[in-house]
C-alpha cells in the first residue's frame, strides 16, 4: 500500500471486477483479479468502473458504413458528439424507466430462468444486463460520462481485444478509450496484445491508440505491432499480463503424476488426425490424457471432439479459475494453445508444451524467459512430427521443464511488479492534459 497515491481516482473502462467469479474465460478473471490487486493493494488507488460493453451497437459493420472518405477518427468524433448531445429530458426519462424496469426484471427473472441461463452461458451477462445498454442508450451514455468526469485517469484493460478475429466488437471498446481521451483524461491501455491486419481496423486502432499516453504491451511482439500502427515508442512499455498479479491458491504437489492436460481453443478448426497422434503418443509413454476448458463457451466443442475422436476424457471439477489452478498443479504437463492457460502453467510450475494458435501471444510471452521448449507451430499433419518430438523431450524430463516453468513464472511476476506501478504513478502524477478540458462540457442540443 502506498498512502501517497490514495487520492488517485482511476476509472477502469468496462470494469468486470464485481462479477469476476462469473466470467466465462478464466484468463479474463485472472486479469481482472490482477489489476484489482495492483491498483488497490499495491498502489492504494480508489477505483471506479464503467459497465462492460456500454456501447454494444457500435460494431465494426457500423464503423465501416460510416467511415467513407473521412476515416475512423471522424466517426469516433461524431459518436462522441452524439453522446454529449443527448437531451436531458430523454436521459431523465430513461433513468426513471430503468428504475422501474429493475423491479420488474427482478420479479420476472424466475419466469425467464431458462433464457437468463442461456444468456449468461453465451455472453457472461444476464439478460437484463445485455439488453439495458441497447434499450436505454442515453441513460447508459450519461452514466459513463458521469463516471469519467469524476476520475483522474482511465485504464483500458485491453487483453486480446484488439485482434482481427474480434473486429466486430473492437469499435465499441475503442470508442470508450476515445471518449475518455476527449473528456480530458489521461489513458493507459494495459495488459494488452495487439494483432490487427484488417486495413480499416488498423486505421481505427491507430487513430485512437496514437493519443493514448501509456501502453503496457503484455509481450514484446505487441510492442512491434503498436509501433507499426504509429504509436510513439516512448509511450510503449512491455510488462507481463496482469494475470501474474492475481492471487495463486495455495497448493502442494501430491507426488509423481502421469496426467497430461490438454487445453485447446475451440474457436477454430482442429486437425483431428494430428491430435489423435498426440493422444496415442501419450498413451504409448504411459500417460493419461485429459482435456479441460478455460473458456467453456468456446472450448467445449474442441473438448467434445477430442473425447469423441481421440479418446481423451474430460477433467471434471474445474469450473472456475481457482479449481483449474489446483487441478493443473496435480498434472505432469499441460499442452495448450491458449495464452492464459500457459500463464497458469508458469504460475503453478507445471511443465508446458505451448502450441501456436492464431496470434503471436504465446511466442511473445515466453521470449526471454529461458523456457527450454519453443512454441510449436499450429498443429496439423505437416507439423505433427515436430510437436511429437517436443512432447517426447518434455516427457523425458518433465520435472526439469516444471522447474523451468516455475522459474519463468517468477521472472515474469517480478517483472510485472517492477514495471507497472512506477509507470502508472508517473502517469497519474502528470495530471490531466489541459488541451481537452474545453471539450468536456459541450453544449446540449438535438439528438
Amino acid at each position: 500500500m502506498h498512502p501517497e497515491s490514495s487520492t488517485v481516482r482511476a476509472v477502469v473502462l468496462g470494469d468486470r471486477y464485481a462479477r469476476r467469479r462469473e466470467l466465462l474465460n478464466f484468463g479474463d478473471g485472472a486479469m481482472v483479479e490482477g489489476y484489482h490487486h495492483l491498483l488497490r493493494e499495491e498502489l492504494g488507488w480508489t477505483c471506479a468502473g464503467t459497465p462492460w460493453k456500454p456501447f454494444p451497437f457500435l460494431t465494426f459493420r457500423r464503423l465501416r458504413r460510416a467511415s467513407g472518405a473521412a476515416g475512423p477518427e471522424a466517426v469516433f468524433e461524431r459518436w462522441f458528439r452524439q453522446a454529449l448531445r443527448a437531451r436531458p429530458r430523454r436521459v431523465r426519462c430513461e433513468q426513471r424507466l430503468l428504475r422501474a424496469a429493475a423491479g420488474a426484471t427482478a420479479c420476472c427473472r424466475p419466469l425467464a430462468a431458462g433464457l437468463e441461463a442461456r444468456c449468461r452461458a453465451r455472453l457472461g451477462l444476464g439478460l437484463w444486463e445485455a439488453l439495458r445498454p441497447r434499450l436505454f442508450r442515453a441513460a447508459t451514455a450519461a452514466a459513463v460520462l458521469d463516471t469519467l468526469r469524476g476520475a483522474d485517469l482511465a485504464l483500458f484493460l485491453g487483453g486480446g481485444l484488439m485482434a482481427d478475429h474480434l473486429a466486430r466488437y473492437a469499435p465499441s471498446f475503442l470508442f470508450e478509450v476515445y471518449l475518455a481521451r476527449r473528456l480530458g483524461l489521461r489513458v493507459a491501455a494495459v495488459s494488452e496484445s495487439v494483432s490487427v491486419t484488417t486495413p480499416l481496423l488498423r486505421r481505427a486502432v491507430g487513430a485512437v491508440y496514437g493519443g493514448v499516453e501509456l501502453h503496457l504491451a503484455r509481450e514484446p511482439l505487441s510492442r512491434d505491432a503498436l509501433l507499426a500502427l504509429g504509436v510513439p515508442a516512448e509511450r510503449i512499455a512491455v510488462a507481463p499480463d496482469f494475470a501474474f498479479a492475481a492471487p495463486t491458491p495455495p497448493a502442494a504437489r501430491t507426488g509423481a503424476s502421469r496426467l497430461v492436460l490438454l487445453v485447446i481453443r475451440g474457436d477454430r478448426p482442429l486437425c483431428l488426425p494430428a491430435w489423435r497422434a498426440v493422444a496415442r503418443r501419450l498413451r504409448e509413454r504411459g500417460r493419461e490424457a485429459r482435456w479441460a476448458a478455460t473458456c467453456p463457451v468456446q472450448d467445449r466443442g474442441a473438448g467434445a471432439a477430442l473425447e469423441r475422436h481421440c479418446g481423451v476424457a474430460p477433467l471434471t471439477g474445474v469450473g472456475d479459475y481457482g479449481a483449474f489452478l489446483r487441478a493443473l498443479n496435480d498434472c505432469e504437463a499441460l499442452i495448450t494453445d491458449r495464452f492464459h492457460a500457459a500463464i497458469f502453467a508458469l504460475k503453478m510450475g507445471t511443465a508446458l508444451l505451448p502450441v501456436r494458435a492464431n496470434t503471436f501471444k504465446l511466442d511473445g510471452l515466453l521470449r526471454g524467459t529461458g523456457y527450454p521448449l519453443p512454441v510449436q507451430p499450429v498443429l496439423d499433419e505437416a507439423t505433427c512430427p515436430a510437436l511429437l518430438a517436443a512432447l517426447d523431450r518434455l516427457l523425458q524430463d518433465s520435472s526439469a521443464h516444471a522447474a523451468a516453468a516455475a522459474a519463468a513464472g517468477r521472472v515474469l511476476t517480478e517483472r510485472l511488479r517492477q514495471t507497472v506501478p512506477p509507470l502508472l504513478r508517473e502517469l497519474a502524477a502528470a495530471g490531466r492534459p489541459a488541451a481537452h478540458h474545453a471539450v468536456a462540457q459541450a453544449p446540449a442540443g438535438g439528438e
